[in-house]
C-alpha cells in the first residue's frame, strides 16, 4: 500500500507538473525501510522499495528535461556535469574489468550502478524553477514533522501507525528518517520563515525523537547542526534563545536514567576496549571501526582491489567466510559485502581507494564548495552544515554517503544557491 501511493502521487503529480510531490515520494521510496521497516516489496514481484524510487525520480528527471531551455548553462552546473563524467569514467573502467576479468554478471552490474542514477539531476537542474525548490523543501518539512510526531506517538503509547522498527524490545522509538537533520538545519537557519511558537514546535518535535530513538549518532548530528548554527550566525535573541534550550535539554537528557543517556554510557566501555587494543567488539563503534579496518587490509592488498575495489559482484557470488564482522542477514550468516553500518566500508568494497578518492575530490568536495560559497544564505549554510555533518560524522554510523540518493536534496537546494555564483 506504502509503495502504491508513493507511486500514484510521485507519478500522478507529473502530470499537473507538481515536482515538490514527486520529489517528496521519491525520497520516501529511498528510505522506505525507515517508515515501514522493510526495505523490500512484494507488489507483482519482490523488489526494493528504492527501484520504486527511482522509477519515480527517472520519471520527473525526464519530465525536466523536456522542458524548454533556451539559456546558457551556469558555470558551477557545467562543474559538477564534469564531475559526474569523471565517475561515469571510473565507473566504466570498472564495469569493463568486472565483465572481462571478473566475470560479474550484466545484472549485478546494474543493481550496484542504479544506485547512482540521482546524479542525473545535474543535467535538468536549472529547468527547475526556484519556487518548485521551495515547494519541495516545504512540503519535506511538514512530512518530516509528521513523521517525527508519529514515531513520539508510537514510542510513548505502544500504538505503532507506521510500520517503522522499535529496537531494543520497542524501548526505542523509531530512528528520524534521514532527511530530518537538513530539515532541522533548514529550521534552524529559518529559511522557513515560520512564525516562532511553530518553529520552536517544529525542532521540539525533530529534537525529541532523536533523544528517543536513543542513536547517538542522530543526536551528535543535531548537537553539531546547533552548534555549526551558534558559530555561523550573527548574535540575536534566537541564538540566545537556542542555546539555553540546548543547555537545558542536555541536562535532562543526561541527568535521568534515559535510553540515550544509558547508550552514551555504554559507549565508555567500547571506547576503553578501543584504546586496549583488544581486537574484540565491545560495542558499535568498535565493531564499525574494526570491521572497516577489516575491510581496507582485504582491498589494499591487491592492486586490482586498490583501484577498482569488489565492483559490483553480489553477495551470492561472494565467497562466505573472507570476513568476520559485519551486520547478519536473516539466515544468521554474517553479511560480506553491503553491510550497510557504515559508508567507508562499502565504498572501499566497491570502488576500491582510487575509486573512493575521486569520489571525494570530483564530487563530494566540489558541491561542499559550492554550498559554503553559498554561505551568506539561509539555505546555502543550512544545507553545507547538513552536508558536512553527513560527511565527517553520520558516514561513520550510516550508509548514506555510500550512494547518489543523498544527494538528491543538496542538488535541489543548490538550485537556489549556484545561480549567484561562478567558478573562476
Amino acid at each position: 500500500m506504502f509503495e502504491l501511493v508513493c507511486l500514484a502521487l510521485g507519478l500522478g503529480s507529473l502530470v499537473f507538473r507538481n515536482v515538490a510531490v514527486s520529489f517528496v515520494a521519491a525520497l520516501a521510496l529511498f528510505h522506505a525501510d525507515w517508515i515501514v521497516g522493510s526495505g523490500m516489496s512484494t507488489i507483482g514481484f519482490v523488489h526494493n522499495y528504492f527501484d520504486a524510487g527511482i522509477v519515480v525520480f527517472l520519471a520527473t528527471h525526464v519530465s525536466l528535461l523536456l522542458r524548454p531551455w533556451p539559456y546558457e548553462e551556469d558555470a558551477n552546473i557545467l562543474w559538477l556535469k564534469k564531475g559526474v563524467v569523471w565517475l561515469g569514467v571510473f565507473f566504466a573502467s570498472a564495469v569493463a574489468v568486472d565483465i572481462l576479468v571478473n566475470n560479474v554478471a550484466l545484472s549485478s552490474v546494474v543493481k550496484i550502478l542504479r544506485l547512482w542514477l540521482v546524479l542525473l539531476l545535474v543535467w535538468s537542474l536549472r529547468r527547475l524553477e526556484t519556487d518548485e525548490v521551495e515547494r519541495t523543501l516545504r512540503l519535506l518539512l511538514w512530512f518530516t514533522v509528521g513523521l517525527s510526531a508519529t514515531f513520539i506517538f508510537e514510542s510513548l503509547t505502544g500504538i505503532h501507525i507506521t510500520g517503522a522498527r522499535h529496537t531494543l524490545e520497542g524501548l526505542r522509538a523509531p530512528l528520524p528518517w534521514p532527511p530530518s537533520l537538513l530539515v532541522f538545519a533548514l529550521l534552524l537557519h529559518n529559511h522557513y520563515d515560520l512564525p516562532i511558537p511553530i518553529k520552536w514546535a517544529c525542532l521540539a518535535t525533530l529534537g525529541t525523537n532523536a533523544v528517543l530513538c536513543g542513536s547517538r549518532s542522530f543526536f551528535i548530528g543535531f548537537v553539531v547542526l546547533v552548534l555549526i548554527f551558534l558559530l555561523v550566525e550573527g548574535f540575536s535573541r534566537t541564538k540566545v534563545a537556542i542555546v539555553v534550550a540546548a543547555v537545558v535539554a542536555g541536562s535532562v537528557v543526561f541527568s535521568t536514567d534515559n535510553i540515550l543517556s544509558r547508550r552514551f554510557s555504554e559507549s565508555e566501555s567500547d571506547i576503553a576496549a578501543l584504546r586496549r587494543g583488544t581486537g574484540r567488539v565491545e560495542g558499535n563503534l568498535s565493531f564499525r571501526l574494526l570491521m572497516l579496518a577489516e575491510r581496507w587490509d582485504y582491498i589494499v592488498a591487491s592492486p586490482q582491489r586498490i583501484v577498482w575495489g569488489l565492483g559490483c559482484v553480489q553477495e551470492r557470488d561472494f565467497p562466505k567466510n573472507v570476513f568476520r564482522l559485519g551486520l547478519p542477514n536473516e539466515q544468521g550468516q554474517i553479511v560480506q559485502l553491503d553491510t550497510g553500518d557504515i559508508s567507508w566500508t562499502l565504498l572501499f568494497i566497491r570502488f576500491g581507494v582510487v575509486g573512493t578518492l575521486l569520489y571525494l575530490l570530483v564530487w563530494v568536495a566540489r558541491v561542499l564548495r559550492l554550498l559554503w560559497q553559498g554561505r551568506n544564505t539561509p539555505i546555502g549554510r543550512a544545507t553545507w552544515s547538513y552536508a558536512v555533518v553527513v560527511v565527517a560524522l553520520i558516514s561513520f554510523t550510516y550508509p548514506f554517503l555510500a550512494n547518489s540518493l543523498f544527494w538528491l536534496l543538496p542538488l535541489l537546494t543548490l538550485r537556489l544557491v549556484v545561480p549567484f555564483y561562478d567558478i573562476e
